[in-house]
């Protein structure tokens, strides 16, 4: 490819923490090479990047670190803003949130002429006080600071525009949902076999899998589980990372409550577990778009989740799932109770779940549509090999499990 007369070419990918790049950007970073070169990722320093740079993608690390911290964020603003001189890329493309801010602040200070903000959650949901009013303050600063926003939900983009945090001919999202989709030859239907997740004979296996914390509705799960109705009816099982504030809190939560749960740290590969559910549930309070909904879904998997943004983009109600209201214990009982006892349902809507993301998130199909929005003027087609490069999004279960969001 030639360089166009203004110098600049290229395209740099970010992200806050380097294992959301590795695990989730191996698709864009593939569509972006026959865009653009050269293409980077930068994001902070972490084994993640050393694999990247395993398998030829060039990488680069800035120190980003997520907590606010004025000092650390202005040098690490100052290394962007050398970075960009020195590179002058064409495109600069930014997921969660303190990579965006940075990487956008200084793609705009140093003129790069295509920024965009790939949204992937909303922090500012859920908080209140002066901790709200300052996230706010940041997403605006981050969106104004981007030539295009991209939500990965429908619901995720009619979110950001009520809070007037952009404006509408700035934003779109993929359609139906998700910022990288997922790959159906790996997450395939498995037959059942013994281990770590087997339930007792006849006992109906649920599974939670994601960070343990109030945010993905632990609490709520906790108090509908722990109903009288429920018990002896179901195994929970929890996959994902404790590392959070309020992660033991949370498992003291389900101990306090009596719910019948055997807790898994993150693991490399969800499949042998998710093969051994009946079931997923996430209660959650917000997300993006959930990937872990997919990952099951293409297990042939249903989902129990909420109505809450971005999750209600994940599951057709009835049909590959149901759909609570956010913290709605009641409701969240009796979708439960249901799931638990039809047999049938879970049976149909695993099917259906597994149709619905054969036919609307291929990765390629996905990746496509974010960067015919990114670069409109360097259309190839994302789907024309069928054997593409999807190495590292059949990782993709260790990262879902530690991403930040």
């Amino acid at each position: 490819m030639t360089r166009r007369k203004s110098g600049r070419d290229g395209a740099i990918v970010t992200t806050t923490v380097p294992v959301t790049a590795h695990v989730f950007c191996r698709e864009m970073l593939r569509q972006l090479g026959r865009r653009v070169e050269p293409v980077l990722v930068v994001s902070s320093e972490g084994p993640e990047l050393k694999e990247l740079e395993s398998a030829g993608v060039e990488a680069v690390s800035v120190s980003m670190p997520r907590d606010p911290s004025p000092l650390l964020d202005t040098i690490a603003l100052v290394h962007w803003v050398v970075l960009l001189l020195k590179r002058r890329p064409l495109l600069v493309v930014a997921l969660t949130p303190k990579a965006s801010l940075l990487a956008l602040l200084a793609a705009k200070v140093t003129r790069v002429p295509h920024r965009t903000y790939l949204l992937v959650g909303l922090r500012l949901d859920g908080e209140v006080g002066i901790k709200r009013k300052l996230l706010t303050v940041l997403e605006r600063l981050t969106s104004a600071c981007a030539t295009d926003v991209i939500a990965n939900s429908p619901s995720l983009h009619h979110r950001y525009l009520e809070l007037r945090l952009t404006s509408e001919s700035k934003l779109s999202h993929t359609d139906p949902g998700s910022d990288h989709g997922v790959d159906t030859r790996h997450f395939m239907p498995q037959p059942r076999a013994a281990g770590a997740s087997s339930p007792p004979i006849g006992v109906v296996n649920i599974g939670f899998v994601g960070r343990v914390t109030a945010d993905k509705g632990i609490g709520a799960l906790a108090d509908a589980l722990g109903r009288p109705s429920l018990a002896g009816t179901y195994h929970l099982t929890v996959v994902g990372s404790h590392d959070e504030p309020d992660s033991e809190e949370m498992l003291a939560a389900l101990r306090g409550a009596n719910v019948n749960f055997t807790a898994h740290g993150p693991v490399d590969d969800i499949r042998p577990h998710m093969s051994q559910m009946d079931f997923l549930v996430l209660p959650t309070r917000r997300e993006g778009f959930p990937n872990v909904v997919l990952e099951a879904s293409a297990m042939g998997v249903p989902t129990l989740t909420t109505k809450a943004v971005g999750a209600i983009d994940s599951v057709i109600h009835e049909r590959t799932g149901l759909l609570v209201p956010v913290d709605d214990v009641d409701a969240l009982e009796t979708a439960l109770t249901r799931m638990i006892t039809s047999a049938d349902d879970r049976r149909l809507m695993g099917t259906a779940a597994r149709a619905y993301v054969e036919e609307n998130f291929d990765p390629s199909r996905i990746v496509s549509q974010i960067l015919e929005r990114a670069l409109p003027d360097r259309r190839v087609s994302g789907a024309d090999n069928p054997e593409r490069e999807m190495s590292a999004i059949r990782e993709s279960s260790a990262g879902a499990r530690k991403r930040p969001s």
